[in-house]
């Protein structure tokens, strides 16, 4: 089926202090993606300490000579782009920029300075009022942010996404981390061992590595970090609280906003959910836009954590005197699933056909090996997936639909 599988074509290289480097090389390609992906995101932060991760990419940014709006700059001027960012899995470092001499050579320069050549003295303070600020900008409304946290920490009991909502943290730990925090952390996550690299376009591993023989981390013995790839399955347990209701203006309010939610084992298929998505879109669509005409918005999602995945569905913006029909037209939604094996084969059927007619930018294929390469330590390829796809069955599908009307499942409701 595949003429083209990208994820097949990188090659890996391996140094040996531990750095490894994934290449996919397109010849005539003027341009190159390149990522520094440092394997520690808010999956590691210490409990005291959540947001510990990030609150260090922002005193490396601080204190590493070039901070990232210089960076940005700079890249912006040769027509490419600065990337930044803490997530679940790791913090990358990238850039995308027209291929030179110049650049991916400034990039590396700045990468080994960061790696090994940082000291924190300073801006501990204003980088803590920043992320705090930022912290509640997420959420401005107090209470709000609150409860969405308690229904984060029932949803997800017993996991990391219990005590953060996102890689900022949580208040707590934000005004608990000290510079000697960061500065072990820096210690063991900014390593060699720890990091990986991921180059995508004009540049060959050849001329990579050439490239990497003048910087001292592809040589140095700094250590490894201990990269940790998530095998321990977190198993849903039943929630303290499953319905969780918010009003923005207590009996003003018009409109509603719904959303089901369930923590799904590792041990189920991930590849089910894209097909459940697929179906409880079609079928939500049918039910509450079309035949019962209660919402516009509807539909399915689910986020996938390695150990465990997230399924939802949600409807938004709706008559909020419609709440009650439309939570009685969900479940019954989710309880024709047995019904509706005609439905499963068709959504199987485009998720497998999709495959022959995918058109990823290479922009899109760098990102996504990032993404693989942080929850799994490896880079699925397109054959891989597919065979997954084929191996999903309607029971699959359904034990999807039991959960969601099941005792672990969450409920929640904002009123505005």
């Amino acid at each position: 089926m595949f003429t083209y599988d990208p994820y097949a074509n990188y090659e890996k290289i391996e140094f040996g202090n531990g750095l490894n480097a994934y290449v996919l090389y397109e010849p005539g390609r003027p341009f190159v993606h390149v990522s520094a992906m440092v394997h520690s995101g808010f999956w590691h932060d210490p409990d005291g300490l959540v947001g510990l991760s990030h609150f260090t990419e922002h005193m490396v940014d601080a204190n590493g000579g070039m901070n990232e709006m210089q960076l940005r700059k700079f890249f912006e001027s040769e027509g490419g782009e600065y990337r930044l960012f803490t997530d679940a899995f790791d913090t990358e470092y990238g850039f995308t920029a027209p291929l030179d001499d110049v650049v991916p050579r400034k990039f590396m320069t700045w990468l080994s300075h960061l790696c090994f050549e940082i000291e924190f003295h300073r801006y501990l303070k204003r980088e803590r009022r920043i992320i705090s600020s930022e912290h509640k900008r997420r959420v401005k409304i107090a209470a709000l942010r609150e409860l969405i946290e308690r229904k984060q920490r029932s949803l997800f009991i017993g996991t990391p996404l219990a005590r953060s909502l996102s890689a900022l943290g949580n208040l707590e730990g934000i005004q608990a981390i000290q510079m000697s925090d960061i500065r072990d952390f820096y210690a063991r996550a900014y390593v060699p061992g720890n990091i990986s690299l991921i180059v995508t376009g004009g540049l060959s591993a050849t001329e990579f590595v050439k490239l990497l023989q003048d910087f001292p981390f592809v040589s140095s013995a700094a250590g490894c970090g201990g990269r940790r790839l998530f095998d321990i399955l977190h198993r849903p347990e039943v929630p303290k609280e499953t319905r969780f209701e918010f009003s923005v203006t207590p009996g003003q309010d018009t409109q509603c906003d719904y959303a089901l939610e369930v923590m799904v084992p590792g041990t189920i298929k991930r590849e089910a959910l894209g097909v459940f998505k697929r179906m409880c879109d079609l079928l939500l669509f049918s039910e509450l836009r079309e035949r019962r005409q209660l919402a516009y918005s509807v539909g399915a999602d689910s986020q996938y954590w390695r150990s465990f995945s997230g399924l939802g569905i949600s409807i938004t913006d709706f008559d909020v005197a419609k709440l009650r029909d439309v939570e009685t037209g969900v479940r019954l939604v989710l309880g024709n699933f047995p019904k509706q094996k005609r439905r499963f084969m068709a959504a199987k059927h485009f998720a497998t056909m999709s495959f022959r007619v995918q058109d990823l930018k290479l922009r899109q294929i760098h990102q996504n090996v990032r993404s693989m390469l942080a929850r799994e330590g490896r880079i699925r390829t397109d054959a891989e997936d597919l065979a997954a796809v084929e191996a999903v069955g309607f029971d699959d599908v359904c034990q999807l639909a039991e959960m969601l009307l099941g005792n672990r499942a969450v409920t929640t409701v904002i009123r505005s």
